[in-house]
């Protein structure tokens, strides 16, 4: 069992905040048209937000089923931590459509496609939506198609292989199968249909979550391996990345290393969230209401700058911190049979 007072000591609010921030910059200027073959951009593209969302979700929502009462509160507390906020932001989405490109929601596709969008199909499509903006109402919630596999799929595994801390070492064969796995799909020549339809399973992704869970059921964040240690891990990972090795090789070695690079990193100066953020996640609202502000520009705007990013980024942050302050905070209060510790999962 965790220890809350050193486990919720951290710094996983501003790794989240800069996770999300990264895939904010990088979609912002793949769509905006803007100057992505820079320096500074190809070294941001090295470190990707949504590995490291998927390794911190597999090392907190562990955590989290460990904590709860029952499989009730668990699956209660992972419905008020995701779908309030969505909801709202579907909202959002759809009002933006309607304003800026005079979307016409009044069609019998609507109703199959909101149903999705409010369940757990969010990267459904529909052919009505391809006009407005870059085609996509909200490309980035593929991921939590794959964040609700996860959720479903976690207590399986509890109940199947880790009930007892021996079997440690079945999920550490478990987690080899799987970046191994991820290695070949990585490589195989597969049709981009199914590619498509692949990613948003849980197969090419689950390393990275299990790879959190292992992290912490091994106590590495408080080995002197990982704790206070990551600016060594961001050197090994820097080179890694830059280093002339196939991506065979390198595919599998990356996701580990990121995945150290990203505990030691919410175990080295663990006060660093606190002071800067004061306990204030806009992680998850940067992070779905993004591709909302990307669109509205893309509809509205004909010529491309930079000035267009910063209003993407205004736009985002504020959502953000509305989403925060009116819908996330006040629902994760109601998150019911844990224990009381200071950390948002």
């Amino acid at each position: 069992m965790v220890k809350t007072d050193s486990f919720s000591r951290n710094n996983f609010d501003l790794l989240r905040i800069l996770a999300a921030s990264q895939v904010m910059v990088a979609h912002s200027f793949h769509h905006l048209g803007l100057d992505t073959e820079s320096a500074w951009f190809q070294w941001l593209d090295r470190f990707p937000g949504v590995p490291v969302f998927f390794i911190i979700s597999g090392f907190l929502v562990s955590a989290s089923l460990e904590r709860s009462k029952s499989p009730a509160d668990y699956f209660t507390n992972r419905f008020l931590r995701i779908f309030p906020a969505l909801w709202c932001c579907l909202g959002i989405s759809v009002l933006a459509a309607k304003c800026f490109g005079n979307v016409d929601f009044s069609r019998w596709e609507t109703l199959p496609w909101l149903l999705g969008q409010i369940s757990f199909v969010q990267f459904f499509n529909p052919e009505f939506l391809r006009g407005y903006g870059t085609g996509v109402l909200n490309g980035s919630l593929w991921t939590i198609t794959v964040e609700l596999q996860f959720y479903l799929l976690l207590p399986l595994l509890y109940a199947v292989l880790l009930r007892k801390s021996k079997n440690d070492q079945v999920l550490g064969a478990l987690l080899v199968l799987f970046i191994l796995l991820s290695a070949l799909l990585w490589t195989l020549d597969i049709p981009r249909h199914t590619e498509k339809w692949l990613q948003v399973t849980f197969l090419p992704h689950f390393s990275l979550f299990l790879l959190g869970i292992w992290i912490r059921r091994r106590a590495l964040h408080e080995s002197p391996l990982l704790k206070g240690k990551a600016l060594i891990w961001l050197i090994v990972y820097a080179s890694l990345v830059s280093a002339p090795v196939p991506d065979v090789f390198r595919l599998p070695l990356s996701r580990l290393v990121l995945g150290l690079l990203t505990i030691s990193s919410a175990y080295t100066l663990p006060g660093l969230a606190d002071n800067i953020l004061q306990r204030q996640d806009l992680s998850y609202g940067v992070y779905i209401y993004h591709m909302v502000a990307v669109n509205a520009i893309v509809e509205l705007q004909q010529t491309r700058t930079l000035s267009d990013f910063w209003m993407v980024a205004a736009a985002t942050y504020s959502l953000a911190a509305m989403s925060w302050w009116l819908v996330e905070k006040p629902y994760l209060r109601k998150k019911t049979g844990t224990l009381k510790v200071p950390v948002v999962t």
